[in-house]
């Protein structure tokens, strides 16, 4: 399932080739102000644990299928549950507003049903392009997140089963 072209993008695991992308979208602000996860780190820091890589789907590349250039990150965190998977877009500035996500996200929803997991997606309330995003592909909201972290007061949104 994975390497897996989508038509304009390729989902893939982590190269080698992408390291000085995936950490200049790491140290983002812009791209990250609606993302969890650890506080900033530094480059050396994010090098250090690319180096520890190994091939997961909770940290896979959106690639240019004509270039195989990295243009963001998606993946499946599969600690929300025993039957759900968190999905994850995070894109580059220059490839927003194109429908990548679009099409990213029904595939980690198929790929979370492939692992026996239901897909789950954690938006915070100021980020609009992400609601629209679920609305648009057809994700149901669920409530809103009462957990501790910086999910707590998040959109929780669920996927039908594929």
């Amino acid at each position: 399932m994975i390497p897996c072209n989508l038509g304009t993008v390729t989902v893939r695991y982590l190269e080698c080739q992408d390291h000085e992308s995936y950490i200049a979208l790491e140290k983002d602000a812009v791209i990250k102000q609606y993302v969890g996860g650890p506080s900033p780190r530094t480059k050396q820091d994010l090098k250090e644990n690319l180096g520890e890589y190994r091939p997961q789907i909770s940290l896979m590349v959106i690639a240019d299928s004509e270039t195989n250039k990295f243009i963001g990150r998606c993946g499946l965190l599969e600690g929300m549950g025993l039957y759900e998977a968190e999905l994850y877009i995070l894109l580059a500035n220059t490839h927003h507003k194109r429908g990548i996500a679009s099409v990213v996200v029904p595939f980690l929803v198929q790929l979370a049903s492939s692992k026996g997991k239901a897909a789950v997606a954690y938006v915070d309330p100021n980020n609009n392009a992400s609601i629209k995003l679920m609305n648009r592909v057809g994700a149901i909201h669920a409530g809103i997140a009462e957990v501790e972290g910086y999910q707590d007061g998040h959109l929780r949104y669920v996927f039908p089963i594929v």
